[in-house]
Order: C-alpha cells, then sequence, then structure tokens
C-alpha cells in the first residue's frame, strides 16, 4: 500500500486502483479482517473518489467507517477520519445534507485529535466549505476557506493543498458575484499548484 500512495501522490491514480484492489482482494481471500482490511479499503475508497467513481467508492467508506467503530470506537481518530472520507465522497455524490452531517461529526473529534494545521483537519474542513457552497453558503465557507488558507501558508509541506483552498475560495468569491476579489486568488492557486505537482498531474485542469 505504501506503493499505491505513491503512485496516488504522482497522481496515476487508475495503477494505484489495480493495485489496491489486489491488496483488498487477497486480504479478502486470507480471512483478514478489522484494522488490518480497514487501511486497504480506505486507500481505495480514496482512489475511486478520485476518478470520480464515487458509487464503488461510498459502500467501502462505509465499510471502513464501521470497521474502525466497532474496533477503536465511534470517538476515535481513525474512524473520524473514515466519516470525514464518506463525507467527501457523499458531497461529490449529491448527497448534501448527509455529507453536511458526516463531515460536522468527523470535525468534531479531529479538530480535537491533531493539531489546527494538520492534514487531517484542513481537508475535511475544505470539503465542508465544499458542502457549504453547494447548499449556497456562500458566507460560512467564505470564513471556513479564508482560515485554512492562513493555516496553510503558514505550512510550507502542504503547497499542493494551499492551491486547491486559494483555487476553492476563488470559486466562492466568483459565485457570490465577485470577481475582481476571486481573480488574483484563481491566478495565485493555478501558480501554486503548477509549482508543487508533476507534470501532468490531473490538478494541473482545475
Amino acid at each position: 500500500t505504501n506503493l499505491a500512495a505513491a503512485l496516488l501522490s504522482m497522481g496515476r491514480y487508475e495503477e494505484a486502483v489495480s493495485m489496491v484492489r489486489q491488496v483488498v482482494a487477497e486480504n479478502r481471500a486470507q480471512g483478514i479482517a478489522g484494522p488490518g482490511v480497514a487501511g486497504p479499503l480506505a486507500n481505495l475508497s480514496a482512489a475511486l473518489l478520485t476518478l470520480d467513481q464515487v458509487a464503488e467508492a461510498e459502500p467501502l467508506a462505509v465499510q471502513v467507517l464501521q470497521i474502525y467503530t466497532e474496533t477503536t470506537g465511534a470517538n476515535s481518530a481513525s474512524a473520524a477520519g473514515a466519516r470525514a472520507m464518506l463525507g467527501q465522497i457523499r458531497w461529490r455524490a449529491g448527497h448534501l445534507v448527509a455529507a453536511r452531517g458526516d463531515l460536522e461529526e468527523a470535525l468534531l473529534v479531529l479538530d480535537r485529535a491533531y493539531p489546527p494545521g494538520a492534514d487531517e483537519v484542513l481537508v475535511a474542513r475544505n470539503a465542508y466549505a465544499g458542502v457549504l457552497v453547494a447548499l449556497g453558503d456562500y458566507v460560512t465557507a467564505e470564513v471556513a476557506l479564508r482560515a485554512q488558507i492562513e493555516i496553510r501558508r503558514a505550512n510550507q509541506g502542504s503547497r499542493h493543498r494551499l492551491g486547491s483552498d486559494l483555487g476553492n475560495l476563488a470559486s466562492v468569491l466568483t459565485l457570490d458575484r465577485r470577481p475582481a476579489e476571486a481573480l488574483p486568488l484563481a491566478t495565485e492557486a493555478v501558480s501554486v499548484v503548477e509549482d508543487s505537482v508533476p507534470e501532468g498531474h490531473p490538478s494541473l485542469g482545475f
């Protein structure tokens, strides 16, 4: 799974999905259960989400959440991370009310389990902001994204995600009919992403 994670980081999603599918199949054949199988299942659901294959990703994410809830507790960081992933998948699938509930519940735990600048927190908050935008709550989404961007700027290890946050904020301002404020953010977002991911990475298309 370490190799699959490396492939994901390079944007080689189809290869990563194929590899993780093989790991999941081998685990099932060997009767491996519990957290040992939850990790590969989580990786597979994340990769499928990246490929927009949400119909397949959602039941896998539900399985992961069930495993971590049963083995580590509903209020564990592992279960909260799984719930945040499920919220992201449901957001992409258009199940906005369910996604908002998942992400709000997950963030209650993640905010206690990790420091503010941790990717586990910021990725969930980014998704939460996306759900708010989809629900038409631009004001709350803008506040959330601006707070995230300030944290990202102080964390030089998260340049790619900073670009994503900047792009998302630009989108929010555009939807809120503030194009003059959105343009410099969108320009910076493109520059940040181009400088932080390999050539040909899917993020360069946003």
